[in-house]
Order: structure tokens, then C-alpha cells, then sequence
């Protein structure tokens, strides 16, 4: 399967867009979140590659995924493996991957998680 990085090179080869992912600007906004909804009692995020162009159209790549850290969450401890869910973090936990592979989960798994009185199946 394709990385998401070359998938998306792919796809802006095949809209005629001749400047690579390099070269265009990235955008990154987040906010720490310090009551944060926990996955097995550990921090995650939500990951969902999204494209958008000048035209204004908004493309969305695969589905949506999380990304959760190695240690249970706790707001009185300064731990980046508690605090962080980026691979590039986690990698260097010894907990790495213990409780889902590469520390990453579906949002099944997250409906699981939650229970249907929370996410009701439609």
C-alpha cells in the first residue's frame, strides 16, 4: 500500500498541480486539550489526510485513524510518552505498540471503546 505521502503526490500529479508536497505550504493547527476524551485511559488524536486546492475543493484521503500514546494519561506528570501520540515520540517508548499495533487504532476500534450509547450506529 502507498504511503500517504506518495498517495498524495500521486493524486496532485493527477490534477495537473506540478509542485510537490515540498514545495507547498503546510498547515498545522492544534490546541492542547487538558481534559481530553481517553482511549484505554490513554491520550489519542484523530489523523484524517485531507487536500485542499485553489478551487476551493476539499479531498479526503483513506479513512480517519488514531494515533495513541504508550502511557495512561495523567495531567500531573511532564512525560512526553503520556502527553504525545506523534510516531516519531513513541517509537522511543519501550511500550511501543503494547496495546495496539504501531500505536494505532480505527474508529471501530473507538466505537468499541466509547460504546454505542455514545456512538450509535447509523
Amino acid at each position: 500500500m502507498e504511503d500517504t505521502y506518495e498517495a498524495m503526490e500521486s493524486f496532485l500529479a493527477k490534477k495537473g498541480n506540478k509542485a510537490s508536497m515540498g514545495q507547498m505550504p503546510v498547515w498545522l493547527v492544534q490546541k492542547y486539550v487538558e481534559n481530553p476524551m481517553l482511549y484505554d485511559n490513554r491520550k489519542f488524536d484523530l489523523r484524517l489526510w485531507v487536500l485542499a486546492d485553489d478551487d476551493g475543493s476539499v479531498y479526503v484521503y483513506g479513512p480517519a485513524y488514531l494515533r495513541t500514546s504508550s502511557e495512561e494519561f495523567r495531567m500531573d506528570v511532564t512525560d512526553r510518552f503520556v502527553h504525545l501520540t506523534n510516531y516519531c515520540q513513541q517509537v522511543h517508548n519501550p511500550r511501543l505498540g503494547e496495546f495496539e499495533e504501531g500505536n494505532t487504532a480505527s474508529m471501530d476500534d473507538l466505537a468499541a471503546c466509547l460504546g454505542s450509547a455514545f456512538w450509535p450506529r447509523v
